[in-house]
């Protein structure tokens, strides 16, 4: 049996973060959906960089937290986890974890994407 998936987006969280105000909690999730937080994480893992990786990482995971992005804060923690010793030998290990993170990056964004009106939220 198969655990219960973490929604892309607590709605709630999120907007408790602004004041229930959907307008700018919409603002705030497109200008998530234009940070490039990711891309310097995935620069950072080719170049092999530990202490930067671990460092972008540990910032997606703060701005999944304060948008309410659980499935996102998930995997951005267990990459964390895996890269807070911010050693070179980590770095093979994170690649199947970065994929997931990828994945689910790709998924919230575009549920970003379909929430054109801040009633829907």
């Amino acid at each position: 049996m198969n655990a219960p998936r973490t929604p892309l987006i607590n709605t709630r969280q999120g907007l408790a973060l602004v004041g229930n105000d959907r307008e700018l909690y919409l603002l705030f999730l497109r200008q998530f959906s234009q940070d490039d937080t990711l891309r310097s994480l995935a620069a950072a893992l080719r170049a092999g960089d530990a202490p930067a990786a671990y460092l972008h990482a540990h910032s997606l995971k703060g701005l999944c937290a304060q948008l309410g992005l659980d499935a996102l804060f998930e995997e951005a923690s267990l990459l964390c986890t895996l890269l807070r010793e911010e050693k070179p030998e980590a770095l093979p290990a994170a690649a199947a974890p970065f994929a997931r993170l990828q994945s689910v990056y790709d998924e919230t964004v575009a549920a970003i994407a379909r929430c054109d009106d801040p009633a829907s939220l």
